[in-house]
C-alpha cells in the first residue's frame, strides 16, 4: 500500500474512532450524592452535531471507497488484458520466431542437396559427417554460394534467437506485472471491503442517531421514561421486587415509570420496578438480584439498583456492571416490616435509595417514542387485552378505558394502597431464556438481539418487533412499517414472555 493510501486509511480509522467514542447521547450529567443529576439542555444539539459528524465521515468514506473500488477494477482490467491480449500476442510472436529460425537452416540444407545432386565430390564428406550425427560444412568453405548462404543463415538465426530472448523477457515481465496487478487488486478489494463495512456501521449508527433526534424532538420537556412533564432530572432507580403470593400487595408498583416482569427459578417471576419521574414512600418487598437484571438495565446510563443481595456470582458481576448497586447491608436504607413474614418483608423508599447514591450515575436516555394522548395508534387495531404467561401463573391485562388493568386469577391486582395496577402501556417482549452463569437453575433473559413484540396502547395492539444489538443500546420497538411505535405518555409494563406464551383477547 502506498504511503498516501496508508495515511488515508489511518485517518479514516481515527475519524471513525472519534465518532464511535463520542459517548451516549442522553444523560451526560453525573449525579451527586443527593441522587439528582445535572440537567442536559444541550442533549439535542449534541445529537444533531453527532449526526453532522457521522454524515461528514460518510461522505469522506464514499469518496475514498469510490477511488479504492476504481483502483481494484483498473488492476483487474489490466490482468484481463495481459491474459487475453498481451500474453497471447507474445506467445504467438515467440512461436513465429521459432518457426522462422528453421527457414535459413533449411536453405543451407537445400543448397547442399543441390550440390550432391550435381555430383560435387565435396558432398561425400558432408554425407559422412551427417552419418556420424554431425553437420560439417568445412569442405564447402571455398564455395561462394554456400558460404554466402551460411553467413546469411547464421545472421538470421542470431537475429531470431535474440528476438526469442527478448520475447521471453517480455513474457516474464508481463507475468510479474500480472502478479503485481493481482496483488494490487486484492489489496484494493480488501480496503474497499473494510471501507464498506465501516460505511455500513456508520449508516446504522446514523439511523440510530436520527431516531434518537426524532425522539428528543418529540419528547422535549417530558420525563425520559414516561414522556410526561417532569420538573427535575435524576438517574433511574431500579428495584427488584418480589412477586410471590405472600409478597402481595406490593408497594410502589404504581409509582414506577417502567416495570419489567421476568422469569426466575421454579416458574415464578419477579419485577424490576424503575423509578425516575415519581417518588414512592414505600417500595417492596425487595428481593435478591439476578444476572438478567444486569442485562436489562445496562442501557439506563448507570442506574441505581436496589436489591436485598445476590449470590456470589451476581455480586461479582454487579461490580463490573453498568449499574450503581445499593444492597441491604444493614446501613439503614432498608427495613423489615414486622406485619409481614420474612423474606417477604424487606422495604425501602425512593427517597432513602436516592439518598444512598454514592455518585457515578447519570440520567437515563429516552427509551420510547410517545404520541399525543389523543392521536390515533398507527398500525394498531382495537383489542380487549392480552393473557401473558411469563412464569407458570397466567396474568391478564384488560383495557379499562384508561389503562391495562392487571388481573391475576381473575382478580384485579391492587397495590399496597388498594389502587388497581393499570399501566397506560404494556409491551409483551417475546424473549428466549438461557441458563445463568450464576446458577444453572436460574433463567437469564436474552434481551439483546431481536424478536417479536406486541405493544398494547390506547386500547389497541400493534404487532411489531423489538431490536437491541448490544446491552448498552436502547431497545427499539418498531411497527410493521419499520417506524417506532408511539406509546401513550405514562407508565409502561414489559412482560418478558417466552415465544408462544401470550394470547391476544380480541
Amino acid at each position: 500500500m502506498s504511503r498516501r493510501r496508508t495515511r488515508m486509511v489511518v485517518a479514516l480509522a481515527v475519524a471513525l474512532a472519534t465518532v464511535a467514542m463520542s459517548g451516549p447521547l442522553a444523560g451526560q450529567g453525573v449525579a451527586q450524592g443527593s441522587g439528582r443529576s445535572q440537567p442536559s439542555p444541550d442533549e439535542l444539539p449534541t445529537a444533531e452535531q453527532r449526526r453532522a459528524d457521522i454524515s461528514a465521515r460518510l461522505a469522506q468514506i464514499q469518496v475514498t471507497l469510490a477511488e479504492t473500488q476504481g483502483r481494484a477494477e483498473s488492476a483487474r482490467e489490466a490482468v484481463v488484458a495481459i491474459d487475453e491480449q498481451r500474453l497471447p500476442q507474445n506467445r504467438a510472436a515467440r512461436a513465429k520466431a521459432d518457426s522462422d529460425r528453421a527457414v535459413p537452416e533449411m536453405a543451407q540444407k537445400e543448397l547442399l542437396i543441390a550440390a550432391f545432386v550435381r555430383g560435387d565430390p565435396k558432398s561425400k564428406h558432408l554425407l559422412e559427417t551427417l552419418r556420424d550425427g554431425a553437420f560439417d560444412l568445412s569442405a564447402f568453405t571455398d564455395d561462394v554460394l554456400v558460404r554466402t548462404a551460411e553467413d546469411q543463415a547464421a545472421a538470421r538465426i542470431v537475429e531470431l534467437r535474440q528476438l526469442a530472448v527478448r520475447l521471453d523477457q517480455e513474457a516474464a515481465a508481463m507475468q510479474a506485472e500480472r502478479e503485481a496487478k493481482l496483488s494490487a487488486a486484492a489489496l484494493a478489494s480488501a480496503e474497499a471491503e473494510q471501507l464498506a463495512a465501516e460505511k455500513a456501521q456508520l449508516e446504522a449508527e446514523l439511523a440510530s442517531v436520527d431516531r434518537q433526534i426524532e425522539r428528543l424532538q418529540a419528547n422535549q420537556g417530558g420525563a425520559p421514561l414516561t414522556g410526561l412533564p417532569v420538573l427535575e432530572d435524576r438517574p433511574a432507580l431500579a428495584v427488584k421486587i418480589d412477586n410471590l403470593s405472600p409478597a402481595r400487595p406490593q408497594a410502589g408498583l404504581n409509582q414506577a415509570d417502567i416495570v419489567y416482569d421476568e422469569l426466575v427459578e421454579g416458574g415464578i417471576t419477579r419485577f424490576i420496578a424503575i423509578f425516575q419521574s415519581t417518588d414512592a414512600p414505600k417500595v417492596g418487598p425487595i428481593r435478591s438480584g439476578r444476572t438478567s437484571d444486569l442485562l436489562i438495565l445496562a442501557n439506563l446510563n448507570r442506574a441505581l439498583y436496589g436489591a436485598s443481595g445476590g449470590n456470589s456470582y451476581v455480586l461479582d458481576a454487579l461490580r463490573g456492571a453498568n449499574l450503581v448497586s445499593i444492597l441491604d447491608d444493614g446501613g439503614g436504607v432498608f427495613y423489615r416490616d414486622s406485619s409481614r413474614d420474612a423474606p417477604h418483608n424487606l422495604f425501602s423508599s425512593t427517597e432513602a435509595l436516592y439518598g444512598a447514591n454514592p455518585g457515578g450515575t447519570s440520567a437515563p436516555p429516552r427509551l420510547f417514542a410517545y404520541r399525543a394522548p389523543t392521536a390515533p395508534v398507527a398500525n394498531g387495531r382495537p383489542v380487549r387485552g392480552v393473557e401473558v404467561r411469563v412464569g407458570d401463573e397466567p396474568v391478564t391485562y384488560l383495557w379499562n378505558g384508561a389503562g391495562w388493568e392487571r388481573q391475576v386469577d381473575g382478580e384485579t391486582q391492587l397495590d399496597a394502597e388498594g389502587v388497581p395496577i393499570a399501566p397506560e402501556n404494556v409491551i409483551v417482549q417475546f424473549t428466549d431464556y438461557g441458563s445463568s452463569a450464576a446458577d444453572s437453575a436460574s433463567p437469564e433473559a436474552q434481551v439483546t438481539g431481536e424478536g417479536e413484540a406486541w405493544v398494547l396502547t390506547g386500547g389497541h395492539v400493534v404487532q411489531g418487533t423489538w431490536s437491541r444489538p448490544f446491552p448498552e443500546e436502547i431497545t427499539m420497538v418498531l411497527g410493521p412499517d419499520g417506524q417506532e411505535i408511539g406509546l401513550t405518555p405514562g407508565r409502561t409494563w414489559i412482560p418478558l414472555a417466552r415465544p408462544g406464551r401470550a394470547d391476544l383477547l380480541e
